[in-house]
């Protein structure tokens, strides 16, 4: 029964394989005597054929054929295809075609080789805004057979072509592409997911002598609908002037409020999209000479050397920009190296920040301050701090609301750090250490040389130290912060000593400190310096024209208090304990002291 069942099988493929080589048989002798010599007599049907499916003129000027192997081949020549004003807007110079013989299982025309050489075609946007192709109108109904059917061979390419985009729309003058080669390419077990390849590469008429290259990999079967689409391309472009491309590019979609004045160098952009949406942009940049403007009014930024990562991606849920490997140098001698950062904002209206930097100078920021699309209140703030010195190792993350701050975390270590006094908070300059803090705590540990404080709504004059070290911490418990001041070591000519203290800053009992200071020694004519300006004008002149001179030693501080009640004296100028303690304790010699009035 198995062996019937065998022989049976055999015979029924032996006549099948016979019937097939006889019907390829007889097919190619057909081809080769009665198609062959009577391929003129077709040329105008096929012509017409083509205007007919096209809606469009076309005309054929010479047709050769012949054989590539076992496949028969046509070598078509001068095919011109016409607009609806009867110019020529798509001209192919020389097609080479390879039938398959797939196509009498297929039931349908399937090439084995397709390449169209020399091509010349025209896209031309008018200016009401409507796009034609080859003369045909990108806005009218869809007729995808073509395309799709071309999608459905193995592989075509089209080789040396010439593509001229006419921008009415723009006023922009005629941009071509040169030496354009196009690649797609379909195999079969890919063509079984949808999956085509695409490469292209072509040169422009201005902007750059290298040929722009895009690779892509896409997943579809019908140009028609192209929410089924999606896949990734990507675009190299070298040794560009960006601005050249200017008149046909319009920057703003993609630099927003910034002005992109100059520039010259690489790009590397790949796109990913689905459902006719760009999901996510990648790019790599390194540019050169790079001028641009944030502001209409303001000075134009200038830099060397911008190069680094950039990409954005969209979500159902926000969106994320990420810059990695980040480096630029300005023409003022600023650098910044390896920076890196994202920003997420979702559809509920969070936001979240995060920065890091091996190195940045501020004076970079003042420098360009103006030309940064900051809000008045902001720039008002950073111009009258005017931050000064050198951040290394910053990481910055922040979490808001709406704009709001909900969160942030901020660690760096800084290098001749300085801000101005401003808004009834001090200032300082040269101060150097490492900074931790969050939105709740935070610790600063000081190890400066040469550094200068200045409490300007405390003290009349800024504080010259020669060496200042500690730890200050402080913690925020709604409108009540707590600051810290942990063995704070100061030297100066004026004292040698240690500081204790603790500053409760409360916004609704007003501030208190309790301050414990021991000093190994001092200089009685600097105690000017030192003297708080709530002591009053006669006190404070009283102190300076009576304390002349003097060595201190074992000098002892303490302030207990609030300080709305300093000195903590009553009415009458007595020492009141209910208000607080003002004390100075210390060894003194060689004093001077002038009694005045």
């Amino acid at each position: 029964m198995v062996k019937k069942s065998l022989l049976l099988i055999y015979r029924l493929a032996f006549w099948l394989i016979s019937i097939a080589v006889i019907t390829l048989v007889f097919t190619a002798l057909a081809i080769q005597f009665l198609v062959f010599p009577n391929i003129d007599h077709y040329k105008n049907n096929i012509a017409t054929f083509a205007s007919a499916a096209t809606k469009q003129k076309v005309v054929i000027g010479n047709i050769k054929v012949g054989w590539q192997g076992f496949n028969p081949h046509l070598a078509v020549s001068n095919i011109d295809i016409y607009d609806a004003q009867n110019r020529p807007a798509l001209q192919l110079k020389n097609t080479d075609v390879s039938l398959s013989w797939l196509s009498i299982p297929l039931l349908e025309p399937h090439l084995a080789n397709l390449t169209v050489r020399t091509p010349e075609l025209t896209i031309r946007r008018t200016s009401n805004g409507d796009i034609f192709v080859a003369g045909i109108r990108m806005q009218s109904p869809a007729k995808p057979d073509l395309a799709n059917w071309l999608l459905r061979q193995t592989q075509f390419e089209v080789l040396n072509a010439k593509v001229i985009w006419l921008d009415e729309m723009r006023g922009a003058p005629a941009l071509s592409l040169d030496k354009l080669n196009l690649q797609v390419i379909s195999p079969p077990w890919k063509k079984l997911l949808k999956n085509h390849r695409l490469i292209l590469s072509a040169v422009p008429s201005t902007g750059t002598l290298s040929p722009i290259t895009i690779n892509a990999n896409v997943y579809g079967n019908d140009i028609s609908q192209p929410t089924e689409w999606h896949g990734s391309a990507e675009a190299v472009l070298q040794n560009a002037t960006l601005t050249a491309f200017k008149p046909w590019l319009d920057y703003s979609m993609l630099t927003h409020t910034v002005d992109l004045q100059s520039g010259t160098g690489s790009a590397q952009v790949k796109i990913q999209f689905a459902k006719a949406q760009v999901q996510s942009i990648a790019s790599k940049v390194a540019l050169d000479q790079v001028q641009m403007q944030f502001k209409a009014n303001a000075e134009p930024v200038i830099l060397n050397k911008l190069a680094g990562e950039l990409r954005w991606k969209n979500a159902p849920t926000g969106q994320t920009f990420t810059v990695s490997h980040l480096s630029l140098s300005a023409n003022n001698d600023l650098h910044l190296q390896d920076a890196s950062g994202d920003y997420v904002n979702t559809l509920q209206g969070d936001d979240a920040l995060h920065i890091k930097l091996t190195h940045i100078d501020l004076a970079f920021i003042n420098a360009y301050l103006g030309q940064l699309p900051l809000t008045t209140d902001a720039l008002e703030k950073i111009v009258g701090l005017s931050p000064t010195g050198k951040l290394d190792d910053l990481t910055l993350n922040w979490q808001g609301q709406q704009g709001a701050t909900k969160s942030y975390q901020l660690q760096a270590k800084f290098n001749g750090l300085g801000i101005l006094a401003y808004a009834k908070k001090p200032g300082f300059s040269n101060l150097s250490g490492e900074i931790k803090a969050n939105q709740s705590t935070g610790k600063i540990s000081l190890n400066s040389v040469n550094a200068i404080l200045d409490f300007k709504n405390s003290l009349r004059w800024p504080i010259p130290v020669d060496q200042l070290a500690g730890d200050i911490s402080w913690q925020v418990n709604g409108l009540v912060t707590h600051i810290q001041v942990s063995r704070l070591n100061i030297s100066n000519p004026h004292l040698t000593g240690t500081i204790n203290a603790e500053y409760l800053m409360d916004a609704v009992k007003g501030d208190a400190l309790d301050l414990t200071a021991k000093f190994s020694k001092g200089d009685a004519k600097y105690a000017l310096f030192y003297y708080p300006i709530n002591l009053g004008q006669t006190t404070l002149h009283w102190l300076d024209t009576s304390i002349l001179s003097g060595q201190l030693e074992d000098v002892n501080v303490t302030v207990k208090g609030r300080l709305a009640d300093f000195p903590f004296v009553d009415g009458k100028n007595n020492l009141d304990p209910k208000l607080g303690l003002f004390r100075v304790t210390a060894n003194i010699k060689n004093c001077e002291v002038e009694y005045g009035i």
